[in-house]
């Protein structure tokens, strides 16, 4: 994903896409990859959301679910004016493992995905006690 001038724009040479062709080569073309991700998503929008998360693991046809959270939720709890919405290491790792329990009854297999590296400014976020909720 490129920002500029306020815009997020997802490039078509992604980390999505390029999985998706070596999972394609390897697998055959009836692999798909569906990008469910959203710039500045928490984990938590995933429980709030309109339509359930249970609703979504129930009529999804996904075999495979991949999570790939800690970042922006980091972001919002390390804010001097923590937002509602704001969640606690601890909090992340309840909600995390409600959704791998739904979608696990749903016979989805779940990979959890590390975030990728910070730098700069970023770095205060302190993503690391998130992180350590994946294991």
């Amino acid at each position: 994903m490129t920002s500029s001038g306020g815009r997020n724009i997802i490039s078509k040479e992604n980390e999505i896409s390029y999985l998706q062709q070596m999972l394609q080569q390897k697998y055959g073309s009836a692999v798909r990859i569906e990008n469910h991700g959203s710039p500045g998503a928490q984990l938590t929008e995933l429980i709030r959301s309109p339509v359930s998360w249970e609703k979504r693991m129930a009529q999804s046809d996904a075999r495979i679910i991949l999570i790939n959270y800690a970042i922006n939720d980091a972001r919002i709890y390390s804010a001097k004016n923590r937002t509602a919405g704001a969640e606690s290491p601890e909090d992340f790792n309840r909600t995390l493992t409600s959704l791998i329990k739904t979608a696990k009854a749903h016979h989805k297999q779940v990979v959890l995905q590390q975030p990728n590296p910070l730098c700069g400014r970023a770095e205060r976020w302190n993503v690391w006690p998130y992180v350590y909720q994946l294991n």
